[in-house]
């Protein structure tokens, strides 16, 4: 399926849960350094405003009206341009790696503030179980305006977590 919250949308917050050990075979101990969305329709839009948070620790959204708060900021930008092609992915280089615990729920919150609401189209989906979905509303907002079981096709990529323990030869990082 598709829909066009938050890329090409009026409605321009949401929060994803994605299930844990959901995203492949990542294992524990490294760093998200870049994140992927998969679009379902082709389009190009400016975002104003676009913030990027991520979020383990708990297991569901809280609830009760309002969004889940307490994300780390991994990506700010201003005037930034996406371009989407049905199947493509977009992608955000963090600017701040997120620690990634694959045992543990991941939570996406993207807020945008495009005067335009066209754009392209999210791929999305309905899985099974427990705990998964969105809740999505207005930029600014605290309160949400709607949730459903829906789930973001998204992606990561991770490096290791571990600091280096010298100086890598020339030509070898």
């Amino acid at each position: 399926g598709s829909n066009a919250f938050p890329w090409g949308s009026a409605t321009k917050k949401i929060q994803w849960r994605i299930n844990a050990n959901s995203l492949g075979t990542v294992t524990s101990g490294n760093n998200i350094t870049v994140i992927y969305f998969m679009m379902a329709t082709s389009g190009t839009n400016t975002y104003p405003i676009l913030n990027i948070g991520l979020k383990q620790g708990i297991t569901q959204f809280a609830g009760g009206g309002n969004f889940e708060t307490g994300f780390t900021n991994v990506f700010s930008g201003t005037n930034v341009t996406k371009t989407g092609t049905a199947g493509g992915w977009i992608s955000f280089t963090l600017s701040t790696p997120f620690f990634y615990d694959p045992n543990q729920p991941l939570f996406i919150d993207v807020e945008q503030n495009a005067s335009s609401a066209t754009g392209m189209n999210q791929c999305q989906t309905s899985p099974a179980g427990p705990g998964s979905g969105r809740q999505y509303g207005n930029y600014g907002s605290t309160a949400y305006t709607g949730v459903d079981p829906t789930v973001a096709h998204f992606g990561i990529d991770v490096v290791p977590a571990v600091p280096c323990s010298s100086i890598p030869s020339a030509n070898s990082v």
